[in-house]
């Protein structure tokens, strides 16, 4: 079988999305020596990892300019006519997007709805683009893959899609973010003092407004030795940008910015307490790398998050400061209950593998 992979994730900075699609892809390549795979790539100047597989030619379109119409426009039109000349029998998809018009069968990873769950989130030109795209792609593929049954029902609901039309396959949690007490101890710590974390950025969707009033309140009930806040993935510029007022608390707060994956694993290890808010997510990949790395969650009780966190956090209603305050509060002072969420954390970290998830999209590939 000579399977295709939409390479429009290479010209995007890796965060959630790319992060799946990269660790899929490297996990389905490690495996399956059997199937020739061509990604396909907007850009020349992509990772030289991709070099490493034998059983994977890269194409390359040399795009110049990556503005969002160049890509639109390499999407819709150069990917098919490339699919169609290397012989392709399947075009995997793996971020939402898709060629509307496609002569071969083809998946789409379709990693939720935001959009018309959150629209208030999203640019009028970025909702505009999504609600024409989306049910015309999701109509036209052979199988849509989502990440948790909650978006499932999302999908199928709003885009009033047949059951056996999407499948779910669970992210993974790379396994750098495992790592025992004697590595986390030597590896060196990028904020030297104790900490909460935050993972990802000022996006509504996210509700960092809620996280810094519920910090807020943290840090008026506690009189000794109080954590900062890490807000990671966020940098001054997104918070000038934003409508969040972080002034009264700024000697309290850290803003690193975006983090590559090797910093990412660092600032998980050495977090005291990992914090969630977020209003909507079709998974949620942080709360899980945090389980990994042995820290203590607490998240929002809405959409996929109790499916992936189980029992293994505290979850709160994202809205409620006062509530998410005293979790934080409880999980610093209350070191039984905070070991028990470290175990389990880790135990239900440890369910989610990357080549699990890739074996079941090489199952979707061979089923269509």
């Amino acid at each position: 079988m000579k399977i295709g992979i939409n390479g429009r994730f290479l010209t995007h900075r890796i965060t959630g999305v790319e992060r799946v699609a990269h660790n899929l892809l490297t996990n389905l390549l490690k495996f399956d020596n059997e199937n020739e795979y061509f990604l396909y790539s907007p850009i020349d100047n992509i990772d030289e990892k991709w070099d490493r597989y034998p059983n994977l030619k890269t194409v390359k379109s040399g795009i110049k300019s990556t503005t969002k119409g160049k890509l639109h426009l390499w999407e819709q039109k150069t990917l098919p006519k490339l699919t169609e000349q290397y012989g392709n029998s399947v075009l995997y998809n793996p971020i939402n997007t898709a060629p509307l018009k496609q002569n071969i069968p083809f998946v789409l990873h379709l990693h939720g709805i935001e959009y018309k769950l959150l629209p208030q989130a999203y640019s009028r030109s970025f909702r505009l683009y999504y609600n024409f795209l989306i049910p015309r792609i999701s109509e036209s593929a052979a199988m849509i893959i989502t990440v948790s049954n909650s978006s499932k029902r999302d999908i199928i609901k709003h885009l009033k899609l047949p059951m056996d039309k999407v499948k779910v396959i669970y992210n993974g949690v790379d396994d750098a973010f495992f790592r025992d007490e004697s590595e986390r101890e030597t590896a060196r710590s990028p904020i030297t003092e104790p900490y909460i974390l935050f993972v990802g950025s000022t996006s509504p969707v996210k509700n960092v407004s809620t996280l810094i009033e519920a910090y807020k309140i943290y840090l008026e009930r506690t009189t000794e030795n109080p954590l900062k806040l890490a807000i990671v993935g966020c940098s001054n510029e997104n918070f000038r940008d934003s409508e969040i007022n972080i002034s009264s608390i700024k000697r309290m707060v850290i803003l690193p910015g975006y983090a590559e994956t090797s910093d990412l694993v660092n600032y998980y290890h050495h977090a005291r307490i990992f914090v969630f808010p977020s209003l909507y997510e079709a998974f949620g990949l942080p709360p899980l790398e945090a389980m990994a790395a042995g820290v203590p969650v607490i998240a929002s009780n809405s959409s996929s998050l109790p499916e992936i966190i189980g029992d293994a956090g505290l979850l709160v209603e994202p809205k409620d400061a006062n509530s998410i305050a005293q979790k934080i509060t409880k999980l610093s002072t209350n070191d039984i209950l905070y070991n028990e969420l470290r175990r389990k954390g880790i135990e239900r970290a440890r369910e989610f593998s990357w080549e699990k998830s890739a074996i079941k999209l090489l199952q979707t590939f061979k089923e269509i």
